[in-house]
């Protein structure tokens, strides 16, 4: 489906639902689907933002690894609003892993927003577009977070507590990268499930050493068989091993 398709379908589709509303309205409906990479154009306002290489990088990397999370966003011509680091990846990655980008972006097509409005013509409107996409880009959960770590060390990201060694793929600078927080946020949502895990492996050491008890003190009774004295122990070997 193409840029103006995509846009008519949803836009007849929204006055639909409003009962007729006028056409000037719908310019702040955001349209989600996918066009040619080529497709995707320069801002149509000159960019305030420099583009910075070791970012470019390490979106790349991280894009490779688990592919684009947060759609870029474009007017309805195409135009770049938000997402030029993400773009500058993505083309970095098109022409140096070609199984990546096939992988990934099959037939070209990258995942956007589309708002249905001519930035050039309405800069302060894509200026707004461009401040509340890079805003909402900060909204991921601490779960959402966690989840995209767990992604990460699943391509080959590691965390350590220093400086890493070089070449190594840092788990908390792709975060940080791919979701627009700090480090120090990051980290913190990554400690909040470590922290989490190590209580839950005291509560459950807890819980079988009282079990063993329990049954260790059944095992006493004189009248229990030797069959049964096995079963018991049986069962205290078992508990043991999971503490372990």
């Amino acid at each position: 489906m193409n840029l103006d398709n995509l846009i008519a379908q949803t836009s007849k589709s929204a006055v639909g639902k409003a009962g007729g509303q006028n056409r000037q309205n719908l310019t702040s409906i955001e349209i989600r689907g996918s066009l040619p990479f080529n497709d995707i154009k320069d801002r149509a306002n000159p960019d305030s933002r420099t583009i910075d290489s070791s970012h470019v990088a390490e979106l790349a990397d991280s894009i490779t690894a688990i592919g684009l999370i947060s759609p870029i966003a474009v007017d309805r011509n195409g135009c770049l609003l938000a997402g030029c680091h993400r773009r500058a990846a993505l083309a970095m990655i098109k022409s140096s892993n070609t199984k990546a980008w096939n992988q990934h972006f099959p037939e070209d097509r990258v995942e956007v927003k589309v708002f249905d409005f001519d930035s050039a013509a309405e800069p302060s409107r894509a200026l707004d577009i461009e401040v509340e996409e890079n805003q909402q880009r900060k909204d991921y959960s601490p779960e959402e977070i966690r989840l995209l770590a767990e992604r990460l060390k699943g391509a080959g990201y590691q965390d350590y507590p220093g400086r890493p060694p070089k070449g190594v793929k840092t788990l908390t600078r792709a975060l940080t990268e791919l979701t627009g927080k700090s480090t120090r946020t990051v980290k913190g949502h990554l400690a909040e499930e470590t922290h989490a895990k190590r209580i839950a492996a005291i509560q459950l050491e807890t819980l079988i050493n009282r079990a063993i008890k329990a049954i260790e003190k059944v095992g006493d009774h004189s009248e229990f068989s030797e069959e049964e004295r096995e079963f018991l122990q049986s069962a205290i070997d078992k508990l043991s091993k999971i503490s372990c």
